[in-house]
């Protein structure tokens, strides 16, 4: 599977949840989006990430035996996480050999300023 990166944050999947909370369809989620994140630090996995993804584009062989058990994780992290599927898959993806990079899109304008580490 490759997955195109973020454009516009880095660093930490708290960047991500930030960012979400700006848009009211993602607040609705936030006790259980926090809820993921806790369960997943619990399960040894990291807020700190060198990957960021954003997940509206993903080329994968869906016939292959490790991309369907990854689409099928991923399905059930999104279940468990809501519907922001960027932080459920910026966990999946954290030390899995099976998702490459792909380069970010451009940023659009009306995000503004890149949040990253300083």
């Amino acid at each position: 599977m490759a997955t195109r990166l973020s454009p516009h944050v880095s660093g930490n999947i708290l960047r991500e949840f930030t960012d979400a909370m700006f848009q009211e369809r993602y607040r609705l989620q936030a006790h259980q989006i926090t809820e993921f994140m806790l369960a997943q630090i619990e399960a040894g996995k990291t807020l700190e990430t060198d990957r960021l993804f954003t997940t509206n584009f993903s080329l994968r062989d869906t016939a292959h035996p490790r991309i369907r058990a990854l689409n099928d994780a991923w399905y059930d992290d999104i279940l468990a996480c809501g519907i922001e599927c960027q932080i459920a898959f910026a966990f999946l993806a954290q030390g899995n050999a099976d998702i490459a990079d792909l380069p970010a899109p451009p940023r659009k304008k009306y995000l503004g300023k890149k949040i990253e580490d300083a």
